[in-house]
């Protein structure tokens, strides 16, 4: 587990305004019953298929070892993804990535730099523990995502056969470091 305080002062009209941020990254196993409902509470702002639903699909796609990141603001869960650690094949070539998976910024804290702080924590989480990161994502999303630092990868090389959906990856380097090898490769996700 891996928890960061952050705590930041606000002075406003001359008054003195404390806001504690809290980013915590937990494993599945780690998590409390409690924790995968406020998970789960937070998903179906978004995603609206009911707490029932949410927990279920919970239970059947998260693994064990999979890295949850919750932003909390003074103890309120306001923030939220997964790391899903898979494996990716490259040109024959296994490595372990991270398949980041369902950002959901509370509605209330939207437009506030809460999704850049979350990137910012999953993309040192991402490069701290040497791995890679890979993402797919609807149009809109891909310019938040390549300003903080992702790139996106043609699908021509990729096994990957959703049309609307693109698909970025962090560190790509780390798999290819000279461009000149990366003209004949395929991924396979």
């Amino acid at each position: 587990m891996h928890i960061q305080n952050i705590l930041i002062g606000i002075k406003k009209s001359g008054q003195n305004l404390i806001i504690n941020l809290k980013i915590i990254a937990r494993k599945t196993e780690e998590l409390r019953s409690s924790d995968k409902l406020n998970i789960c509470n937070l998903k179906n702002t978004h995603w609206k298929y009911g707490i029932k639903s949410q927990i279920s699909f919970f239970n059947k796609t998260y693994k064990k070892n999979d890295i949850h990141i919750c932003l909390f603001l003074n103890k309120r869960l306001i923030a939220y993804n997964c790391l899903r650690r898979r494996n990716i094949y490259v040109s024959g070539i296994r490595y372990t990535y991270y398949l980041f998976d369902a950002l959901i910024i509370h509605k209330k804290f939207r437009s506030k730099n809460y999704g850049l702080l979350t990137m910012h924590f999953n993309n040192s989480f991402i490069k701290n523990n040497n791995g890679i990161g890979l993402l797919f994502c609807n149009k809109e999303l891909v310019k938040f995502y390549l300003s903080n630092n992702w790139k996106k990868i043609d699908k021509k090389i990729t096994n990957f056969q959703n049309n609307n959906k693109f698909i970025m990856i962090l560190d790509f380097k780390k798999i290819l470091p000279y461009k000149k090898n990366r003209k004949n490769i395929k991924i396979l996700i």
